[in-house]
């Protein structure tokens, strides 16, 4: 029989796995507005290229208990078409003490086509679909080894000075409950190339008491939106009971 001691590290390794599985193979997929969890209806302009580095800090309980991080690519292959594919990976995941463990993570294909607007009029529009392949290492899977999908409705209506963002949609599973996805931003032009970011986000499967609904309350800025290279800082609360305590995001686009 277990010990308490050795009890309560078993439950631990499990929490930890469990909120690794929720925020590295997350059903959300990545493809958004960095720092935030909610994308921008806007469109990488035709034959133009981004690159984004984004990095994550996740405080599952009380510790710093992963780091982990994102590389996306962009371009415009068409006008109002946008193609993204992004490798996520871990840096470190803490499984108690000393232990940590670290690898790749899934990889995502998308496009986003813009219906409505050119990304920086009154009513923008646009819809984005991909698939999210399980290339995570076989620690990290969980038994999830399907290839997965989702879709999703972007918009954005306001000024320069101050725009709202919305999201919705769906992530589809092959042999579990899809998850729908919202979310709602407002940008909030500062001064020059200084924007204020917030929003409210998450995502839920519609089945009670399953711990996976997990929502949370974002702040952040961004630094030269419009430039070759935009820096990027946030944070988000948890403000439910599936979500994870507090994560801090930070990242750098470049453009050309």
């Amino acid at each position: 029989m277990l010990g308490a001691k050795h009890m309560k590290e078993l439950k631990l390794g499990i929490f930890r796995f469990a909120m690794l599985f929720c925020v590295s193979l997350s059903s959300v997929p990545a493809f958004a507005y960095n720092p935030l969890n909610t994308d921008d209806p806007g469109t990488v302009d035709f034959r133009h290229f981004e690159l984004e580095w984004a990095n994550y800090a996740h405080w599952l309980e009380n510790s710093l208990d992963l780091i982990n991080g994102d590389l996306a690519f962009r371009c415009g292959p068409a006008p109002r078409l946008e193609f993204e594919t992004q490798l996520d990976f871990i840096y470190a995941l803490n499984m108690g003490g000393d232990d940590y463990i670290s690898g790749w993570s899934n990889t995502e294909f998308g496009l986003k086509y813009r219906i409505l607007g050119d990304g920086d009029q009154p009513f923008n529009l646009a819809i984005e679909g991909g698939v999210v392949l399980p290339t995570a290492d076989k620690r990290f899977r969980q038994g999830f080894d399907d290839v997965t999908s989702f879709l999703f409705a972007l918009g954005s209506f306001g000024s320069k000075k101050l725009r709202f963002l919305w999201n919705a949609g769906e992530h589809f599973w092959p042999n579990a409950s899809n998850t729908m996805i919202y979310g709602g931003a407002l940008e909030f032009h500062v001064h020059d190339d200084w924007w204020l970011l917030s929003e409210i986000s998450g995502e839920t499967d519609f089945v009670p008491h399953d711990g996976d609904d997990p929502a949370t309350l974002g702040f952040g800025f961004v630094h030269g939106e419009d430039d070759p290279v935009a820096l990027s800082l946030g944070g988000e609360w948890g403000i439910s009971p599936d979500a994870e305590r507090f994560y801090l995001v930070t990242g750098i686009t470049f453009g050309w």
